[in-house]
């Protein structure tokens, strides 16, 4: 690696940029320190040395007192000399009071010997003069010494033998003056070797510092690096565990965030899994549902032709012994056919169906005597409705499809007897809110539930009730198209179903509904009533000749003259050619060249007071139309199969509206 290279990679390397900042802030920090501790220790030592001046000097001037009042210098040796062992000491001058020099002694730098006597040296009058008006003691500061000054008095009193101010007492004359020089070169050496000290030391604590900081910057660094790594795995989208939390330092923060972030990552990855069970549920019943898109059609015609016919034969053959009973074994086993078809497209979402503001107890009041009769003697109904009768968008026979699907179930699911529970409840969900069949939408909702305490189901088998043709039933007991319905049917309110089971503990169904603020549509009943007979004359557009052979022979044997056709092109020509007596068209939706619809189109723009019924199959193409079609009182619409007289029925109510 070139140096540039290095220098790159020192700016790119987080603990070397932490190494450098603690490397600059050490000698920022030394640096100011030692300054400090210079400065400090400099005025420490000058101010010892000031103190040191004035003591000695005081001294000197006490001692000195009888050689300067007589004159003496042998007296004033004594004194001079042992002033002079003072190692700062470079010059001693004692005066008379009119500054003649009694003595002088100079000592040579940095030498603890005595002073040589007799020099002379030189004489300070402006110095001299300060000291005898303010009668204290007087220091200056010159390049490289500091000089002393002070008063010799004639007498000194008690207590204050260091006291060299102006406050004495007049009767204490000055009789001469005593001068010290201290040098400051020793001062200045002892600096210097602080200086140097303080340069040195620190070299040596650096090194043990910088391997402080080594282990250290690895401590910090090692859960950043593992951070590091957490996040590039979450980029690549690799398996991402959490990291352990040390501290509770802005690195155990970021942990803990990571943490969290790990947390939220695994519980999307959740959201995301039952969004795709979700879709491939959806998937599995649209596959379904294609299926039944394709044989609907052509199975409800078929069974239109034996529920037909046999409605007929009952009507029209008086039987003997069990006859009566097989034609109506007949005809129910035909209508079951009918059902498991509007199964197929109740879960494909064919079948029509119209969402209305109701009461959900209501639904549930009404069929109870109905699901008494669906389960055994051993097993206890209970319903127990909430006291808020919620108002939800629903079709009440849907909704009565799923309850008899969910208590046939729970009836199998106890064979040996058991109670069975149903009850309502108003619920708030939020956002993180799920169900078996997803995340639930935030909202307030109908609940109803639907529990048995019957076997219960695994783990295995829960995942895949709602799965088309799934059954834990024996082969021939079961269509697997129950739960398939239900989930359909619940699927197309809007709402959601959850399911809460295991083995030997039950199984509680939940159905969630949103609610409305819409007024609840009042309950209508159906008389129903005999067929009546008429002369009318109607048209017959239907493509399959056994169906339209059939509702020929059914309105003819109640008196109605018939025209048929075997498609939609032919039903507008013979409608043309006799729309002064139709009274009424019979059309199929689905036909080959033109559908019902078409039909019904040319002949309005031909006789705009014309009445129509539609027959269908499937009703796909139904909701295609537009609901006006079917909300006036000329036009009808029927479901196939459907027996004699609910057609004759239908035909009646028309033509009397």
């Amino acid at each position: 690696m070139n140096l540039p290279d290095f220098l790159k990679f020192n700016r790119q390397s987080f603990s070397t940029k932490i190494f450098y900042l603690f490397t600059a802030c050490f000698f920022i920090a030394f640096i100011s320190f030692s300054l400090t501790f210079i400065y400090y220790q400099s005025n420490t030592l000058k101010s010892n040395l000031i103190q040191q001046g004035k003591l000695l000097t005081g001294l000197l001037a006490r001692s000195a007192r009888l050689g300067v009042f007589a004159e003496n210098k042998e007296l004033l040796k004594g004194p001079v000399e042992s002033i002079c062992h003072h190692k700062e000491i470079i010059l001693v001058q004692i005066f008379t009071d009119s500054g003649t020099q009694l003595t002088s002694a100079v000592k040579q730098i940095g030498t603890e010997s005595g002073c040589n006597l007799n020099k002379n040296g030189a004489m300070d009058r402006e110095a001299l003069e300060t000291v005898k008006n303010s009668r204290s003691l007087h220091y200056s500061e010159n390049k490289g010494n500091i000089t002393f000054w002070a008063p010799v008095f004639s007498g000194w009193s008690q207590g204050d033998e260091y006291m060299l101010d102006a406050n004495r007492p007049d009767k204490d004359n000055i009789i001469g003056y005593v001068k010290i020089v201290f040098t400051t070169d020793i001062f200045n050496e002892e600096i210097k070797h602080i200086l140097k000290t303080s340069i040195v030391l620190p070299v040596f604590l650096l090194i043990p510092m910088w391997i402080i900081v080594f282990f250290f910057l690895k401590r910090i660094t090692k859960p950043l690096n593992v951070l590091t790594e957490g996040v590039t795995a979450v980029g690549t989208g690799s398996s991402v565990n959490k990291v352990s939390v040390e501290t509770g330092d802005e690195i155990g923060k970021l942990a803990d965030a990571f943490n969290n972030m790990v947390t939220s990552l695994e519980t999307k990855e959740t959201e995301k899994k039952q969004v795709e069970e979700q879709l491939r549920q959806s998937q599995k019943i649209e596959a379904v549902g294609t299926l039944a898109r394709g044989v609907a059609h052509d199975f409800n015609n078929i069974l239109s032709i034996i529920i037909g016919y046999g409605g007929l034969i009952r009507k029209k053959v008086t039987f003997k012994n069990n006859e009566k009973k097989y034609i109506n074994n007949l005809i129910s086993t035909a209508e079951k056919a009918s059902s498991i078809t509007q199964s197929l497209l109740t879960f494909s979402r064919q079948e029509a169906f119209t969402l209305k503001p109701v009461k959900i107890n209501e639904i549930i009041i009404n069929m109870e005597n109905i699901l008494k009769r669906f389960l055994n003697d051993n097993i206890e109904l209970k319903i127990d409705l909430s006291k808020e009768n919620s108002t939800v968008l629903s079709d009440p026979g849907l909704i009565e499809q799923v309850l008899i699907n969910l208590i046939t179930n729970a009836k199998h699911a106890m064979p040996d007897g058991g109670s069975l529970t149903i009850n309502t409840a108003f619920v708030t969900a939020g956002n993180d809110f799920h169900v078996t069949t997803g995340k639930v939408e935030a909202g307030n909702y109908a609940l109803i539930t639907v529990k048995d305490t019957g076997t219960g189901m695994n783990s295995r088998t829960k995942e895949n009730i709602f799965d088309p043709f799934f059954t834990t039933k024996d082969v021939g007991k079961g269509t697997g198209l129950g739960l398939t319905m239900v989930y359909a049917i619940i699927q197309q309110h809007k709402g959601y179903i959850d399911v809460t089971t295991s083995p030997g503990n039950g199984t509680s169904f939940g159905i969630y509904l949103r609610l409305t603020d819409l007024p609840a549509s009042p309950t209508e009943g159906h008389k129903l009533t005999e067929p009546v007979t008429g002369t009318e004359t109607i048209l017959i557009a239907e493509d399959n000749d056994e169906l339209r052979i059939l509702t020929t022979d059914m309105l003819k044997e109640y008196g109605y003259r018939i025209i048929t056709a075997p498609d939609g092109e032919e039903a507008i020509k013979k409608f043309k050619e006799h729309q002064d007596r139709i009274d009424l068209l019979l059309l199929d939706v689905v036909m080959p060249i033109k559908n019902g619809k078409e039909v019904f189109d040319a002949a309005r723009e031909l006789r705009p007071d014309i009445k129509a019924l539609f027959i269908s199959a499937y009703t796909a193409e139904v909701r295609k139309m537009h609901e006006s079609q079917f909300s006036d009182s000329q036009t009808g619409f029927m479901q196939k199969p459907f027996l004699p007289e609910n057609l004759l029925r239908k035909v009646r109510e028309i033509l009397d509206n």
